[in-house]
């Protein structure tokens, strides 16, 4: 079991699938990377297909371009943190940018 999850309880509270959804699916892309990181091919994680796996059990989980953002960024962070990256300097985050209209 994680460490972080071993020493600490979280109670979450949503009233909508979609939110949990969200935090279901970085729990199981966290996991992922984990996994794949220890394999040749090195980190890898699909967050979409992760989210048709869970609708497959849960409908309507994560629904909004908000929810989707909110997954890749946290595992991105995850990812960077854990250093699953040699450099963070090539990074392109320029499709993670929200216009406004």
């Amino acid at each position: 079991m994680n460490f972080l999850w071993s020493c600490y309880s979280f109670l979450f509270h949503f009233i909508g699938v979609g939110s949990s959804g969200a935090l279901i699916a970085i729990e199981i892309c966290l996991r992922k990377l984990d996994y794949s990181f220890q394999r040749v091919c090195g980190p890898c994680v699909d967050v979409r297909d992760t989210v048709l796996r869970l609708r497959t059990q849960r409908e309507m989980t994560v629904q909004k371009p908000q929810q989707y953002l909110f997954i890749h960024l946290a595992v991105l962070e995850y990812a960077v943190r854990r250093r699953f990256f040699d450099s963070i300097e090539n990074l392109d985050l320029g499709n993670f940018l929200i216009e406004n209209n």
